[in-house]
């Protein structure tokens, strides 16, 4: 009709073709009608599998349920409503089981490819333990979403946990072969030397923004003392000795920062913090603790998080506790400094109040200063609203 229409055709040629599109749009209206009744299991499982993504994520078994559904369609369409009936549930099956492909593959993609990634390093040799449980938590994880596709934040957060020791068995793994065969002493010089050299690297970076030329050439001059000063105790006899001895030592001591970041990240779910070791330090991000809006009143909610932080310090014996209160950009300097250290002194006094000694406790208010992100969106001022406790080991 459209074209009739264009080429200026009479106006009875373009109506009789707009009649004749009509009638068969009706007919098609019927019998579609009357199919999607008989269809409309087959249509929920296909809208769920298309919701989780599953044409391009499970692309073989979307397509083979798709074929299905299209000859059982064309059967409705010509009025054989047994053929539907007679084939419906194994096509809905199959539509189910593109969207368990793709929703494994949404949440569990990750873990399991940096689990093979940690499997080729040779994490079953080096960390048996670690490689069982992350298998094991991979698995669980796979059956509930086989169970039930529809997941729930549950099932996520299992899901992200899995992913997050998954990353902890390829590094653990990692760590382990390369110290195996090595003496302690070996292993320790090899973590100075690491040490060292990202000390410098943080030290020439410091100093390369903020150094004049002039400061520059006293501290060449400094380091040239320093390295003199270094040649001469080198040249002592029972140097070589006494290294030795303190650099054993030291391994003992760094041991314990990684084993209290593991007891404290087992304290809290992927949702709940993040936590991250810094040298002797143990860093605590809570991302759970959320203040309302310009003000630092703690709410009666948050009290299980703040305990399990409690808890966590009492548990690895912490020397000092820096409770750190942050800020997005949004408003004025002055005021964002406030809130954050009015934020950071309430975590704080919570802390004392619940076991904490007060003398291990301080409490800093940063405003806006220290971002982790930038502040152009929503979700990114949401993360740089903060707090961030330092645990010193």
């Amino acid at each position: 009709a459209q074209n009739y229409r264009a080429k200026n055709k009479a106006n009875e040629k373009v109506l009789e073709q707009v009649s004749i599109g009509r009638g068969y749009l009706k007919i098609a209206q019927e019998k579609a009608q009357v199919s999607s009744v008989a269809m409309s299991s087959v249509m929920r499982a296909r809208q769920s599998a298309m919701n989780a993504n599953a044409r391009k994520l499970a692309p073989k078994e979307f397509a083979k349920a798709e074929k299905e559904f299209n000859s059982i369609a064309s059967r409705g369409e010509e009025g054989d409503l047994t053929g539907v009936e007679k084939n419906r549930d194994e096509i809905a099956s199959d539509y189910r089981n593109a969207e368990i492909v793709a929703t494994t593959d949404t949440l569990l993609g990750g873990a399991e490819a940096t689990y093979k990634k940690a499997l080729d390093e040779g994490a079953k040799k080096y960390a048996p333990k670690t490689y069982n449980d992350v298998r094991k938590e991979i698995d669980i994880v796979a059956a509930q979403i086989q169970k039930n596709p529809a997941v729930d934040n549950g099932v996520r957060q299992a899901a992200a946990k899995a992913q997050s020791d998954a990353e902890h068995l390829l590094a653990t793994a990692r760590s382990a072969k390369m110290v195996k065969g090595q003496s302690p002493e070996e292993v320790a010089l090899r973590m100075q030397q690491e040490q060292a050299a990202a000390a410098a690297a943080l030290a020439a970076q410091s100093q390369s923004a903020q150094m004049t030329l002039a400061e520059k050439d006293k501290a060449l001059s400094e380091k040239d003392e320093t390295l003199s000063d270094r040649e001469k105790a080198l040249s002592e006899k029972d140097r070589a000795l006494q290294e030795s001895h303190q650099t054993i030592a030291a391994l003992g001591e760094k041991l314990e920062p990684q084993q209290a970041y593991e007891e404290v990240r087992k304290n809290f779910s992927p949702s709940e913090a993040d936590v991250m070791l810094e040298g002797k330090k143990v860093l605590v991000r809570l991302k759970a603790l959320n203040f309302q809006t310009n003000k630092a009143d703690i709410q009666s909610q948050q009290f299980p998080l703040l305990k399990k932080l409690g808890d966590s310090i009492t548990q690895v014996s912490a020397s000092k506790v820096i409770v750190e209160g942050h800020t997005d950009a949004v408003g004025s300097a002055t005021k964002n400094q406030e809130l954050s250290d009015k934020r950071a002194k309430a975590v704080g006094d919570y802390l004392t109040a619940n076991n904490v000694q007060s003398n291990k406790v301080e409490t800093i208010g940063y405003g806006y200063s220290k971002p982790i992100t930038d502040n152009k969106s929503k979700a990114s001022r949401a993360q740089n609203r903060r707090i961030d406790v330092v645990i010193e080991l």
